[in-house]
């Protein structure tokens, strides 16, 4: 309660007395509190437009490990419909959101849906700039971290060998399979499914299946937890890293792997994971848990493959991957790679021109 009012001192100030009055107001949601209010506040008293960027909604993420009658719920829901629904205007990160917020908020101003997009430099790497990345990298107690010396050569990193100052990297015959998982490690991203998963590729892959390299990134509250099971576990095929990155580093390890898995369940059911987003932008395809609305963004079969329990997902890395150190340009693993591609011909500054700048900024 003190950190709300804090905020909302500190938004009054800056807002009614350090700058001066601003013609249109652009507010993301969630959060909704006190956010909100004092964009309505504005909008009355300085003559703004209030636009919202709903990214989700507030109420369904406070909603989660509560009662479904919780008398705070009710309230915040109760306080995001009634201030949302009369902005000037709403942008929506899905068709399924428009259509929640039109028919059954019943907003008045224009909504136009924004689906979000990469930026460019999120994007498939280049062998010897997978080599130069991952050199920078090692193995400790089952985590990926920055070395602190460089290595002497040859070179060696978990996919990729460099023989010589001179020489080219190349990528390691027999090579494992990069996979990667961004986690926020909380109850609404089931970990479990990946691990389970995994078990089970572990004991059903045969000779021709790729070993498995799998580097999950994030932090948050269940990653100890998840982090001592991780290290009970006698694997013999795969690896399982935690890593934490830089801003700059992370669209390179999108970039360097084999596929990508999500494991995002949305608390409204009406958004989508901005993971998979970085991911396609790296042309990488995806495994993601299935829910209603995770169809506009990812195509089974085209640009990924969806599941809904952790069987699923290792029948799925079996069907991947079989044959991996064979793959050629006609595999589905490479046909769905190929998929990202029209995600990826769009950015988010064209993205951005082309439907909420015509939309609302012209």
């Amino acid at each position: 309660m003190v950190r709300v009012v804090t905020q909302l001192l500190q938004l009054l100030w800056l807002l009614f007395v350090k700058l001066p009055s601003p013609e249109i107001i652009l507010v993301q949601n969630p959060p909704a509190i006190p956010t909100l209010i004092i964009a309505h506040l504005l909008r009355l008293f300085r003559g703004s437009k209030l636009i919202i960027d709903w990214h989700n909604f507030g109420f369904s993420i406070m909603q989660m490990g509560k009662s479904k009658g919780n008398l705070i719920v009710r309230v915040a829901k109760w306080y995001e419909m009634t201030l949302g629904r009369i902005a000037d205007g709403h942008l929506c990160v899905t068709e399924a959101m428009a259509d929640e917020l039109k028919n059954k908020w019943n907003i008045r101003g224009k909504c136009v849906v924004l689906y979000d997009r990469a930026p460019s430099h999120f994007r498939r790497l280049e062998v010897a700039e997978i080599h130069e990345f991952l050199s920078k990298m090692e193995v400790k107690s089952g985590t990926l971290e920055y070395k602190e010396t460089s290595s002497p050569f040859p070179v060696n990193t978990l996919i990729t060998c460099q023989m010589t100052p001179t020489s080219q990297p190349v990528l390691t015959a027999k090579r494992p399979a990069v996979i990667v998982s961004s986690t926020s490690w909380t109850p609404d991203e089931d970990f479990g499914i990946l691990l389970d998963a995994l078990v089970r590729y572990d004991t059903q892959a045969h000779a021709g299946h790729a070993n498995l390299v799998v580097i999950v990134t994030g932090k948050g509250p269940q990653k100890a937890m998840y982090q001592s099971k991780i290290g009970q576990l006698s694997l013999k095929r795969v690896i399982i890293l935690t890593a934490w990155l830089s801003v700059e580093d992370y669209p390179k390890l999108l970039g360097s792997a084999d596929l990508g898995v999500c494991l995002h369940t949305s608390s409204s059911g009406l958004d989508l994971p901005m993971k998979v987003v970085d991911m396609f932008g790296c042309g990488l395809p995806v495994c993601a848990y299935e829910y209603p609305c995770l169809k506009e963004l990812v195509k089974h079969e085209v640009n990924g493959l969806v599941f809904s329990n952790s069987q699923e997902l290792c029948d799925q890395l079996l069907r991947l991957l079989d044959g991996f150190s064979k793959l050629g340009v006609d595999s589905e693993l490479s046909a769905l790679a190929q998929g990202t591609r029209a995600f990826q011909a769009q950015r988010w500054n064209e993205n951005w021109e082309q439907n909420a700048g015509k939309a609302f900024f012209n």
